[in-house]
């Protein structure tokens, strides 16, 4: 029988009612993202499963959880006097405490497996890795969270953020922005070999300290080495080393795909500009929306709209969109999937003519400018040829010991010109360098 004062009447099914004002009881269905009839009287309050969770910055008298009533109902009762919690206000606290939980739990399960295979690296970012793969996929808000939780307190957020998306997804750890949207998403596990001559591999996609140290046994029963290189600004780079006969044994012992010659197999999934540019959409200029365009010959992007150049449009809120502007005055877009801000700029070089990309046969050193990097899935098939990000030297990204054929393939899929046999690099690249110049 039905709780006097109820809203809902004989239908209401919900285990869980607040006294609201004048000793009513309001209903709070039990279905989880279900509509609140009424708001609870107690500040932080949030709906999870179908307990009502009080939460405050201090304990609040007068809450007790309901009992189960023979009726299958149950009543909880608040103190009264309470500021009312809006229903926007109940699904953030409910966001924060459920990731700050979840970042907290894999912080506390990382120490005991992470010792097997990794020695005197930065920590903090193998949590964050293990915690992107314990949620499988999420929104940047998640991740930037995540981020400023796990960091320094004097740590630039922002800088740090774009540094680590830019590491996690040339890596082949996670993709971001999926499908033209805020979100990110944690790519499957694999053992990437790396090109010939070189007896190794690295280990990418989702990781977690169970894999990691189930890894390192099935590798040491089947002779192979295992090193894990720890950087700050990044996760530690799993590789090992050895026959990929017995690579692919210790991968398939810990329940992992081997892949050899990762690379290759990542270009034969690319999506090359050329056909993007002939399939785009054409479409108008966004109404009210400032625009900026990439200027080809100072690679610097610019406020105004310029011919025959890749643009974006910005609206006050919201995302960007990305169009390439032609001869014709027509802007093309490309497929939201693929054509984000990079492919844009390569597809405006290609029809300028204008060299972007530059590779050194000699060295085999494939660079591109700092300001034009590669289109995500490009820059993550140079990267594990060597499975170490591009190194920043004197403007430009330069990725190390890139084979010619996998080299020829990116360039003439980005629509640059094809590698000549004694083509020497137009601008000279050392030893030194940081890694991860990428600024967008």
């Amino acid at each position: 029988m039905d709780a006097p004062g109820c809203h809902a009447g004989r239908s209401c099914r919900s285990r869980v009612r607040v006294t609201g004002r004048h000793g009513r009881l309001v209903c709070i269905p039990s279905r989880l993202g279900g509509r609140i009839w009424g708001r609870p009287w107690c500040k932080g309050a949030q709906l999870l499963g179908r307990t009502l969770v009080a939460q405050s910055r201090a304990p609040v008298r007068g809450v007790r959880h309901c009992r189960s009533q023979p009726s299958g109902m149950g009543i909880c009762r608040v103190q009264r006097g309470h500021p009312p919690a809006s229903h926007g206000d109940v699904e953030r606290a409910g966001m924060r405490t459920r990731g700050s939980e979840r970042v907290g739990r894999v912080r506390a399960g990382s120490t005991g497996h992470q010792a097997a295979v990794q020695k005197g690296a930065a920590m903090n970012w193998d949590v964050l890795l293990h915690w992107m793969t314990h949620l499988r996929e999420g929104s940047w808000g998640s991740f930037r969270g995540a981020v400023a939780k796990l960091a320094d307190a004097d740590a630039d957020i922002d800088d740090l953020c774009r540094r680590l998306r830019i590491a996690l997804s040339d890596l082949g750890h996670a993709g971001f922005f999926v499908d033209d949207s805020q979100r990110w998403r944690v790519l499957p596990p694999v053992l990437a070999g790396l090109p010939p001559p070189s007896e190794a591999a690295v280990l990418a996609g989702g990781r977690t300290p169970k894999l990691s140290a189930a890894l390192a046994d099935a590798a040491a029963t089947r002779g192979c080495r295992v090193v894990a290189e720890g950087v700050e600004d990044r996760p530690a780079c799993v590789r090992l080393e050895g026959p990929p006969n017995a690579l692919g044994s210790a991968a398939a012992d810990a329940g992992l795909q081997y892949i050899e010659n990762f690379a290759v197999h990542l270009c034969a999934s690319i999506r090359p500009i050329p056909p993007q540019l002939e399939t785009a959409r054409v479409e108008e200029a966004p109404g009210n929306w400032s625009v900026h365009s990439f200027d080809i010959e100072s690679l610097k992007w610019v406020e105004g709209l310029r011919s025959r150049s890749a643009c974006e449009f910005r609206p006050r809120y919201g995302r960007s969109r990305f169009y390439v502007h032609t001869r014709r005055g027509r802007l093309l877009r490309l497929d939201r999937r693929e054509g984000g801000k990079r492919e844009a700029v390569y597809a405006a070089a290609m029809i300028r003519e204008v060299p972007l990309a530059d590779y050194d046969t000699s060295t085999a050193m494939l660079s591109v400018p700092a300001s034009a990097p590669f289109p995500e899935s490009f820059a993550r098939a140079a990267c594990l040829c060597t499975g170490v990000p591009a190194a920043f030297n004197q403007g430009r990204l330069v990725y190390r010991n890139v084979p010619r054929d996998i080299a020829a393939v990116l360039l003439i899929a980005a629509g640059q010109p094809y590698p000549e046999a004694h083509q020497p690099a137009s601008t000279a690249v050392g030893d030194a360098g940081q890694p991860h110049g990428q600024p967008v």
